[in-house]
């Protein structure tokens, strides 16, 4: 799935929420698995997220073989060619409305290549260019 609001709740411990609509396969599946994998996409990679949130089944989701999903500590998919991943075990649920909130300990942390993130504002994609320090 495509979150529309993932943000950082704390850092010690490090601990993220995710807003998820109750219609949602995806819900079901976070909350009987317990747990979920943000993959920070990069700005090259808004196919990932138009797949992600086309009328696919799970297996035509994850059938790229271009793409390298792997398992870190919790075996949610980790998109490693994404900027950064956050393995989760789920912590809490609140409902809230029409979606569940769930706040994740973040048990595992991949960081891949750095580049510019993909961003999404007034429905398309946008690139924040990343500036050099010094």
């Amino acid at each position: 799935m495509v979150a529309s609001a993932v943000s950082s709740v704390t850092d010690s411990p490090p601990t993220l929420l995710v807003c998820v609509n109750r219609n949602t396969r995806s819900n079901a599946i976070i909350a009987a698995n317990g747990v979920f994998c943000v993959n920070v996409l990069a700005d090259e990679q808004s196919d990932h997220a138009d797949r992600f949130c086309a009328p696919l089944t799970a297996d035509e989701k994850f059938s790229d073989i271009d793409t390298r999903w792997e398992r870190l500590s919790t075996a949610a998919p980790a998109l490693l060619d994404a900027l950064a991943c956050f393995d989760c075990r789920v912590d809490q649920v609140l409902e809230v409305g029409t979606h569940s909130i769930f706040i994740g300990a973040v048990d595992a942390i991949h960081l891949g290549k750095n580049r510019s993130p993909l961003l999404y504002f007034e429905r398309r994609y946008h690139t924040a260019q990343l500036r050099s320090q010094g």
